[in-house]
């Protein structure tokens, strides 16, 4: 498995893709800090740990029965007429037992059950299955949930990186609206030309409101994930990413299915039920066998007048069910099919775990070829958008031409922000479906 974990790494180093972290003095929200704030607030986290708590305290309680029972128990009756005050035991008129209205009865009873049919085991062995299939349901809660947190601290930098982009674009429509009012203002430009950069200024700035609003919705998210005031996180700067060099290096597939089979917490949970379940049918056959259970006990009767006996009694206990109904016939139907049920939806995790594997790989070679082409692309339509200007300036440009120009470079930074964003969010993707993401593997790897 250190081998998987070891070529995905290389995908994150490979990719260039690394959170830059600030002090804490600096008052920044890193991601292994809002995952260590939504893992420790988040009610998705409590709720799974009461499940494991609860399934766990299943397995002591079917454990329970492999012990003997030791009970107590006491009794004081007021009868119509006299009883006798213990037992009689005879026929002679000699030793017949005083009678009282007022009866007393104690006694203290042992039993333990020598067979019933392997149901303890099945019993056992169901819980603890269920109490695993808890573990690695709280397992993938807790990784689900940083990959949650992941997506949206990238929604933040990327609504954070369009917005800035966009900013960017409004000042040079800004810029230009003011050059053509100043030739206007000489006779150099036509009335059409400012209403041109006016028209594109307003347009833009609309378009500045819905970015804005992502933004908010991005941050309120986050505010909602961590347990935090949605003016703390507004006020924290958020961790920067970049490209520092170029993809290399490849994983295989065949190697990411089988660490995702043997590692998935979702797999396994799907696997721990299906223990269950085979425990389940075990538990449900048991009851066409006999019980067998050895007890004894140490009984005493008395009156309100001092009158007290003791004994004690052992023996052996036989129940044999030879008539129920068909209850325990479809019990065992029960048990069988909840087994059938069991393995098909492992079946169909473990085809959801290779669906998930080839989406992830699927994502990262998309973005990565995405980020490639944008770089060449935004680089192209910033010396576009350059000349324009200058062709503006100078005369032999159109004011279309270089709004068209500013308008595409935008578009394109966008696009960058989000394929850079999305190539790390489908690293994280692959870390999870693989069983690898945890608060470690954020430390380590997103750095």
């Amino acid at each position: 498995m250190m081998g998987i974990r070891s070529s995905i790494r290389p995908l994150l180093a490979a990719a260039g893709l690394f959170l830059l972290t600030f002090p804490s003095a600096s008052g920044a929200l890193t991601l292994p800090e809002a995952v260590d704030a939504a893992l420790a607030t988040h009610p998705s986290i409590a709720a799974r740990q009461a499940l494991q708590a609860e399934a766990w305290a299943a397995v002591g309680e079917a454990r329970a029965d492999w012990f003997p029972s030791l009970r107590v128990s006491g009794s004081l009756t007021q009868y119509e007429e006299p009883m006798a005050v213990f037992p009689i035991h005879g026929f002679n008129p000699q030793s017949l037992p005083p009678f009282d209205e007022t009866l007393a009865q104690g006694g203290v009873s042992l039993s333990y059950t020598l067979f019933d049919g392997a149901g303890r085991i099945g019993r056992v062995r169901q819980a603890r299955a269920r109490a695993g299939a808890a573990d690695k349901e709280a397992l993938a809660t807790e990784q689900s949930l940083i990959a949650w947190v992941t997506n949206a601290y990238l929604a933040v930098l990327n609504a954070q990186e369009t917005l800035a982009a966009h900013d960017h674009h409004l000042a040079a429509l800004e810029r230009e609206r003011a050059r053509v009012q100043q030739l206007l203002a000489v006779g150099r430009a036509a009335e059409i030309q400012v209403l041109q950069a006016e028209a594109a200024l307003a347009g833009a700035r609309a378009e500045r409101v819905r970015i804005a609003g992502t933004l908010d919705r991005a941050e309120q998210e986050m505010a909602r994930l961590t347990g935090r005031a949605l003016a703390t996180v507004r006020a924290a700067p958020f961790a920067a990413f970049t490209l520092p060099g170029e993809p290399g290096g490849s994983l295989a597939r065949d190697d990411l299915l089988a660490a995702a089979l043997a590692e998935n917490a979702g797999l396994q949970a799907a696997r721990q039920i299906r223990q269950a379940a085979d425990a389940g049918v075990l538990a449900a056959c048991s009851a066409r066998w006999p019980k067998l259970i050895a007890a004894g006990s140490y009984l005493g009767w008395a009156d309100g007048d001092g009158h007290d006996t003791w004994e004690w009694n052992a023996g052996l206990q036989l129940a044999w069910p030879l008539f129920a109904g068909g209850a325990i016939r479809h019990s065992i139907e029960r048990a069988r099919a909840a087994r059938q049920g069991a393995g098909a939806a492992l079946a169909l995790a473990e085809l959801r775990v290779g669906e998930q594997i080839d989406r992830a790989l699927t994502a990262i070679d998309e973005t990565r070829a995405r980020v490639t082409s944008l770089e060449a692309a935004v680089a192209a339509q910033a010396e576009v958008a350059r000349i324009q200007q200058l062709l503006l300036e100078a005369g032999s440009g159109t004011e279309s031409d270089y709004l068209d120009a500013e308008a595409d470079l935008l578009t394109g930074r966008a696009a960058l922000a989000d394929a850079r964003h999305g190539e790390l969010a489908a690293c994280v993707e692959l870390a999870r479906v693989t069983g690898r993401l945890d608060q470690k593997w954020i430390r380590e790897s997103l750095q």
